[in-house]
């Protein structure tokens, strides 16, 4: 191969400044309060969805006197998930009760 066939390297120094990192802009309050709510989205829209469902409350409760059709359509799951809360709770409640009996000697 002959030396000038050879392609030509070229070595470029940077100024030691581009080396540096970049300092991030500071954020304004709405900014950081914002990028905490998107951290804790699940609580976020736990607490927004208590917050709506506690208004819509208020206001059918005030609007005028509505079908007990609707009113049955509105209340059925509710009621459903009280009845799945019972069904968890009472049996928890009643192991833990009958646990704390035989611990301090009492017979049921």
């Amino acid at each position: 191969m002959n030396a000038n066939s050879m392609p030509k390297q070229v070595e470029v120094r940077m100024h030691e400044s581009h080396l540096e990192p970049i300092e991030a802009r500071p954020q304004s309050k709405c900014a950081k309060i914002c990028s905490k709510m998107f951290k804790n989205l699940l609580l976020t829209l736990t607490v927004l969805g208590v917050i709506l469902g506690a208004v819509a409350g208020m206001l059918l409760r005030v609007a005028s006197p509505i079908h007990p059709d609707i009113v049955m359509v509105i209340a059925f799951p509710g009621d459903i998930l009280m009845r799945m809360l019972k069904m968890l709770i009472l049996p928890t409640y009643h192991l833990q009760f009958n646990h704390r009996s035989r611990w301090f000697g009492c017979q049921i």
